[in-house]
């Protein structure tokens, strides 16, 4: 058995090198990528190479806010936190959440950009179920979103905040959503974990891929139960003369292992005292494996959850974007305009508000000297 086929993966898993292949790879043309290699060579060339603060064109763009996609990587909430909720034991109640942490990183991967939030834009959405979902952009620079999830007759709570950074390598592009994520149970049970890195692959020549790497810890310090896994581990015990040059076995780029274990904290607040609980293992995407035995296979067939709109959403809820909403009837040239029209409204207020907490700086210290002036008198 050849270790691509080790694991049940989704028809998108690209064989032996693994990643999520794109199946719309032309829909950037070489001449757009061009022209977008041209602005992040002037970033660079500025001391600069954020793409988040580059100005792309609307035609790279999907109509819809990064508020939404953060959400569609929850596609399995309904499923997994439930359980996760219902469960008694503190392991059991882990081995669901790291399934719904995982499963869903695959519904995240798009080849289209989704539209950067302004400050103070919210998303509100509800689950057939009765979970309701709020996120709300709470920083233009960095930009930072959180969000608060209340699953059904408050069964769980899901909260967090992520800044997302993204930078250019050459033939990829590295992203990263940095913050912490938060499931909270009634019982005072916090489970904390992060995003690993995301890089699309491939947008000059190649295959084009998405792909994830790095770990992910999961931590549940009331319990003391957590999990260490690795995506795109390196080959364990491969000490054969051709891995010194790069040509061992490697194993999919999407596989994924680690090990739940349970630990103490110190009075120093460190992790002792860890014991082995079982292995973890398998493929973000196909299937999550604990001891062997697969808790999520996408072969399942586990419906995502789909969020509705709610009722009467606030004002700012960016499904009242104009650029959006012209992208999403297909008129490009006005989604360009308005994007831009956007853009600079926030480019205008940003300025404001540094002005503002630079006048403040300065009253601050003219209070300041005022005073030790009137001490020396």
């Amino acid at each position: 058995m050849s270790a691509d086929s080790k694991y049940d993966r989704m028809p998108q898993a690209y064989p032996t090198y693994g990643g999520y292949e794109v199946p719309d790879a032309d829909f950037f043309d070489k001449g757009l990528i061009y022209d977008i290699w041209n602005q992040i060579k002037s970033k660079i060339q500025e001391g600069s190479i954020n793409l988040i603060k580059v100005s792309l064109p609307v035609r790279v763009c999907e109509p819809k806010s990064y508020l939404q996609r953060i959400v569609e990587g929850w596609c399995y909430m309904d499923e997994f936190l439930g359980k996760a909720a219902r469960a008694t034991d503190p392991i059991e109640r882990m081995k669901y959440v790291i399934a719904f942490a995982i499963s869903g990183l695959h519904n995240s991967v798009k080849q289209k950009k989704p539209f950067n939030p302004i400050l103070g834009e919210t998303f509100e959405g509800m689950l057939s179920d009765g979970t309701q979902v709020y996120c709300e952009q709470s920083s233009h620079h960095p930009p930072v979103s959180n969000w608060l999830v209340y699953g059904p007759n408050n069964l769980w709570r899901f909260y967090g905040f992520g800044e997302w950074t993204a930078s250019f390598r050459g033939n990829s592009i590295r992203g990263r959503q940095e913050g912490p994520h938060i499931v909270e149970f009634p019982d005072g049970t916090r489970v904390i974990y992060e995003l690993p890195e995301v890089w699309i692959k491939g947008l000059l020549f190649g295959t084009r891929l998405i792909d994830f790497s790095g770990s992910m810890k999961f931590r549940d310090d009331k319990n003391g139960v957590g999990a260490d896994i690795v995506i795109d581990p390196p080959v364990a015990n491969d000490s054969s003369w051709s891995s010194w040059f790069g040509y061992g076995t490697k194993l999919p780029s999407d596989f994924i292992e680690g090990e739940l274990f349970t630990y103490k904290l110190n009075k120093d607040e460190r992790e002792v005292n860890k014991r082995k609980v079982c292995p973890i293992d398998g493929s973000w995407l196909g299937e999550i494996r604990f001891d062997g035995k697969p808790l999520w296979k996408w072969s399942m067939g586990l419906k995502k959850a789909e969020v509705q709109v709610v009722p009467d959403p606030l004002p700012s809820d960016c499904r009242f974007r104009a650029d959006l909403i012209a992208l999403e009837q297909g008129d490009m040239e006005l989604a360009q305009k308005e994007k831009e029209r956007l853009e600079n409204i926030q480019r205008r207020e940003a300025k404001l508000r540094e002005n503002a907490l630079l006048e403040q700086e300065q009253q601050q210290e003219a209070q300041i000297e005022n005073v030790d002036l009137s001490a020396e008198q």
